[in-house]
């Protein structure tokens, strides 16, 4: 029997099922492979707190940048005042983990902004102690306010008992964090007979 000539039309029509494989969303790509051995960046506590951690201060960054003018390190430094005041700076730098330098030149702007405010401490005259001014006050109740609300609604993911079994475990974590490594020499009880 002789073969039928394939008109144009036929050669670029599409072949069975691709017209609905066109039309079917494609699949999300996996952002991860599954860790090896438990060691992979998924099972990483600082690397997961860290991205957590990312995504709110940019979320936030908007907000405190562009109304108040703060950069990150003002907005750590606000924070931490507006929560503790009276508050030594070395304090501040401890509940940050900023470098008592990041914590000085903060504290210079934001006294500059006219947010925070130096004195002497009246129990011991050789320390200062920082508080917030009526500016800073309104603009940390601001922004607090809206962190506050960005966090509850992050958490509501989350039941009551879940919420306080977190926390719980975060206690846990922070307090065995600060006891095994506080110290810049900390990398050298994990590193065996090679270390420095």
């Amino acid at each position: 029997m002789p073969s039928r000539t394939v008109t144009a039309r036929e050669r670029h029509a599409p072949k069975p099922g691709a017209r609905a494989a066109a039309a079917a969303p494609a699949k999300r790509p996996r952002l991860a492979a599954e860790p090896k051995a438990g060691h992979g960046l998924e099972r990483r506590v600082a690397y997961r707190f860290s991205l957590v951690a990312n995504l709110s201060a940019r979320a936030l960054a908007g907000m405190y940048t562009r109304k108040f003018d703060l950069t990150m390190a003002d907005w750590k430094t606000l924070a931490i005042v507006g929560h503790f005041a009276p508050v030594y700076p070395g304090a501040i730098a401890e509940r940050t983990s900023m470098l008592p330098e990041q914590v000085s030149r903060a504290l210079d702007r934001l006294v500059t902004k006219g947010v925070v405010e130096r004195s002497l401490d009246e129990s011991d005259r050789r320390r200062v102690v920082v508080t917030l001014s009526a500016r800073g006050r309104q603009a940390f109740e601001q922004i607090e306010a809206v962190r506050a609300a960005m966090e509850d609604d992050l958490l509501s993911e989350l039941s009551k008992a879940e919420r306080d079994a977190l926390f719980r475990m975060l206690d846990k974590i922070d307090h065995r964090a600060h006891a095994l490594l506080g110290s810049a020499d900390a990398w050298k009880r994990y590193a065996g007979s090679g270390a420095a």
